[in-house]
C-alpha cells in the first residue's frame, strides 16, 4: 500500500534561531488526488509550526 504524506517548506523562528525546512503536515492518505484537492483549498501563506516540549526535534506544520 502506498501512503502519501504532505510536507510544507517553511521558514520560522524558534529560540532566537531562524529555521528554513521541509516539515511534515499531519495529513496522510492513500488517495493522491484527495491530497492534491485538499492542498488546493489551502489559500493562506500562513501556517503554524508546532512541536512537543518533551520532543522538540519533531516538528509539524498546520496549514490554513
Amino acid at each position: 500500500m502506498i501512503v502519501y504524506q504532505v510536507e510544507a517548506h517553511v521558514a520560522y523562528e524558534r529560540d532566537g534561531t531562524t529555521n528554513n525546512a521541509w516539515l511534515p503536515v499531519p495529513k496522510q492518505s492513500t488517495d493522491k488526488a484527495f491530497l492534491e484537492f485538499w492542498l488546493s483549498q489551502k489559500k493562506s501563506k500562513t501556517c503554524t509550526v508546532r512541536w512537543a516540549l518533551n520532543n522538540p526535534t519533531y516538528t509539524e506544520v498546520v496549514l490554513y
